[in-house]
């Protein structure tokens, strides 16, 4: 959402306009924080228990319905959750 401003300033018109952030709009889900990344990207921050672009997903949700076949049950811990049969952190990178 574009705001402008203008005024008269020594007989020259000027005028701003404030284009706003992608925070403004509180992207981030589930209490996650969100940090601008460039002008106009941002990333989510997301508390232990939630994962994903916009801390959408739990954690735990995500581990019960991922399985391995190697694995009789999926194993998860704060921060990471089992996809493929190996463990990824909330950035994508494996911590194996």
């Amino acid at each position: 959402m574009a705001i402008t401003v203008g005024e008269l300033l020594n007989g020259v018109a000027s005028r701003l306009i404030y284009e706003g952030s992608p925070c403004d709009s509180h992207p981030c889900w589930n209490e996650g924080k969100c940090f601008l990344n460039g002008s106009s990207n941002f990333y989510c921050e997301c508390p232990p228990a939630f994962i994903g672009p916009q801390c959408e997903y739990r954690l735990f949700e995500i581990c019960k319905s991922v399985r391995c076949r190697a694995a009789k049950s999926t194993i998860c811990e704060a921060g990471g959750f089992l996809a493929n049969c190996s463990l990824v952190n909330q950035q994508g990178t494996s911590k194996l």
